[in-house]
């Protein structure tokens, strides 16, 4: 498995997060899309990458501080 689908099945398992409230999270991404990324069966641009494990740190640690 890609390092981007582990890290993203780890940070939606941290967050306790369903899908539906990992896309919603993710500024309302297609279902299909986040679920094509966790299995692994497509891959965004580095880029792309970057910036959504960026936005779920940022929820991770925002939720922490709480």
């Amino acid at each position: 498995m890609d390092d981007f689908a582990k890290n993203l099945n780890f940070l939606k398992n941290e967050l306790n997060y369903t899908q539906l409230e990992l896309c919603a999270a993710l500024y309302d991404m297609p279902h299909r899309t986040l679920q094509s990324w966790l299995q692994n069966e497509k891959l965004p641009p580095i880029y792309i990458q970057k910036l959504v494990i960026d936005r779920l740190e940022q929820i991770h640690q925002l939720k922490n501080d709480k």
